[in-house]
């Protein structure tokens, strides 16, 4: 083990930074900057780090406050979890190209990195990657990514654009969770599903094309969304519990032909949804699917409908009409309202009970 100018040393491995200056310029001969070698170092402005070095280890500058200028040498290979965690004062970073690795929460929380591109060596953009980075305005995503991780841009709210490659299979849950000003998405086409909460509380995303192919879309994948028009393509044959909970701003809504099940809450609080076609073939509907759907007139559930939850409809005051199958019981509906578990709100809402066809 050597030190060598504030720089301990040992089999080519920098195991700590022991100075206390402002700029630190990692001597050659360096293959691997250690874990936690830097961590906390916040007095620290500037890293330069050599040819030569091949791996930066797990939380390697983590907490480096006053961190705002790294330079990183083309013989990198690997950047580890948390390696730049909460460097809040960096701006930028060229990753190289030789890097095929990036770790989970790499660069989460730097919070005035404005742009970042991802190296085409790397095939998985990892949970929490950029989780935070308020300012992160564009990202550069390139072909033979396959998988976006779990919450890997959650909370990048200057965010406005996204486009995903046709590589892509899978994007994790709440992905772009909470990128306010996300207005455009594009999804690649091998997307089979869309996990819980992937673009909740994406207020500025008026409108997006799911593929056809997709599955699933998970619960709240949408919810608290500004979306306004929403096709759910008829490949999909889950729609999980919230999706479109508290999407103030939709006006239409496209149900899939093979749903069977509207969730618990699925459109809850879409307050300016008029209208709903609930496709035949659906055999339940949840509790509060509708719930505070004020612009909703009238509804017609289709006669597969076995099941209705308890206030299905409750705080739609607007509804005028909900026609039922015959499936349903009229003694039934009645309980439920003498129960407080009303099925509707409003005391001119008429109930139709469709005759049995013979």
């Amino acid at each position: 083990m050597s030190e060598n100018s504030g720089f301990l040393i040992e089999n080519g491995v920098l195991k700590k930074y022991c100075g206390s200056g402002e700029i630190a310029v990692i001597p050659r001969g360096v293959k691997e900057i250690g874990s936690r070698s830097f961590f906390n170092c916040r007095r620290l402005r500037c890293v330069m780090i050599p040819q030569g070095v091949t791996e930066i280890g797990w939380q390697a500058f983590y907490d480096c406050r006053g961190l705002q200028h790294v330079t990183l040498p083309d013989t990198l290979q690997a950047i580890g979890e948390k390696a730049f965690f909460g460097c809040a004062q960096l701006q930028h970073i060229l990753i190289p190209g030789s890097v095929m690795h990036i770790g989970a929460s790499a660069f989460s929380h730097c919070k005035r990195l404005g742009s970042a591109a991802i190296p085409p060596g790397v095939t998985r953009i990892e949970n929490g990657l950029f989780a935070g980075c308020t300012a992160l305005a564009r990202v550069v995503i390139p072909a033979g990514v396959k998988a976006i991780g779990e919450g890997a841009f959650s909370g990048c709210r200057r965010l406005k654009r996204i486009e995903l490659p046709n590589s892509v299979t899978q994007i994790g849950g709440r992905a772009f969770f909470d990128c306010t000003e996300l207005a455009r998405a594009v999804l690649p086409d091998g997307l089979t599903a869309l996990d819980e909460g992937t673009f909740s509380r994406c207020k500025s995303l008026s409108a997006i094309t799911i593929p056809e192919g997709v599955t699933e879309i998970g619960k709240g994948a949408f919810s608290e969304s500004g979306l306004r028009l929403a096709a759910v393509p008829d490949s999909v044959t889950y729609l999980g519990a919230e999706a479109f909970r508290g999407c103030e701003t939709l006006a239409h809504i496209t149900l899939p032909a093979g749903l069977k099940v509207l969730e618990d809450r699925v459109l809850y609080g879409c307050v300016s949804l008029p209208r709903i076609v609930i496709p035949e073939g659906v055999t339940k509907i949840g509790h509060w699917a509708f719930r505070e759907c004020g612009r909703l007139t009238s509804v017609v559930v289709p006669d597969s409908v076995k099941k209705i939850e308890y206030d299905a409809f409750s705080s739609c005051g607007g509804l005028k009409v909900i026609e039922l199958p015959a499936g349903l019981s009229i003694l039934s509906v009645k309980r439920r309202i003498r129960a407080g578990k009303s099925l509707y709100t409003g005391r001119d809402t008429q109930i139709v009970i469709r005759r049995e066809k013979r």
